[in-house]
């Protein structure tokens, strides 16, 4: 959905994850150890949580992983450069990439070293399953006519937008699992994207994204297991991690 944009660098302390995250930014040249003309963060943006210990673990936030794409080059160069400096570093992927596990391969580095936000971050495991949602749930408390289209279904109030949902591919028997969403998305009586809900195949749901008029993002909540917020994300005018 977010692909090839890199959104920044997350900061937390080890152990200790804020749920509320502050932006800041390094200046350019700034090099930790000798303070001279290189520059470890390459200018990138810091979201810096209040440390409460002296080590630190530092996310290189991305929407998909590409080992050959440039984006995902300089960052596998970071990583050597952060452990270079003794510094803990990850690429943490925010999109749901099912190619993920394919681009740690070709990457040779460490499989911890690049992980997914739904991983490395929110929690979700089998332990809490809910009953996943279908098309058959979102008609029975609707009126509104649905208009499917391949992996996804649109839903109109007359000839106005309402909602879109879209649905997992995995399949069963050979036959496709019936309607399982992947995600919600709604929309304005202007047809604008409002905000739409990621579900995972447990039927949680992993984190909404909130959009502003012009169609960038505006912000990002991750959940946990329990429903409670993990993770807020904010974004500037032109989607870029503030």
């Amino acid at each position: 959905m977010f692909a090839g944009r890199e959104r920044g660098l997350l900061k937390y302390p080890k152990l200790n994850l804020n749920r509320r995250l502050v932006g800041q930014s390094l200046p350019f040249g700034a090099n930790h150890n000798t303070g001279g003309d290189g520059d470890l963060f390459s200018g990138i943006i810091i979201l810096a949580c209040a440390m409460k210990e002296e080590s630190a673990l530092f996310y290189f936030v991305t929407n998909q992983f590409d080992v050959n794409d440039p984006v995902g080059v300089e960052q596998l160069k970071r990583l050597t450069l952060f452990s270079d400096n003794q510094q803990d570093a990850k690429i943490l992927v925010l999109d749901d990439q099912p190619d993920l596990s394919q681009q740690k391969d070709l990457a040779q580095v460490a499989a911890n070293q690049i992980q997914s936000v739904f991983t490395a971050i929110v929690p979700h495991t089998n332990a809490t399953v809910r009953v996943p949602y279908t098309t058959g749930d979102i008609q029975t408390f609707t009126q509104y006519q649905a208009r499917p289209n391949g992996e996804e279904t649109a839903f109109f109030d007359g000839e106005q937008l309402v909602m879109k949902i879209r649905y997992f591919t995995a399949t069963t028997g050979g036959q496709a699992v019936l309607h399982q969403i992947r995600t919600i998305s709604y929309f304005s009586e202007h047809g604008d994207r409002l905000r739409t809900e990621e579900y995972d195949l447990t039927g949680n749901k992993i984190s909404t994204h909130y959009f502003r008029a012009d169609g960038n993002l505006r912000l990002t909540v991750y959940f946990q297991i329990d429903g409670s917020s993990l993770l807020t994300i904010d974004y500037d005018q032109q989607g870029t991690i503030r």
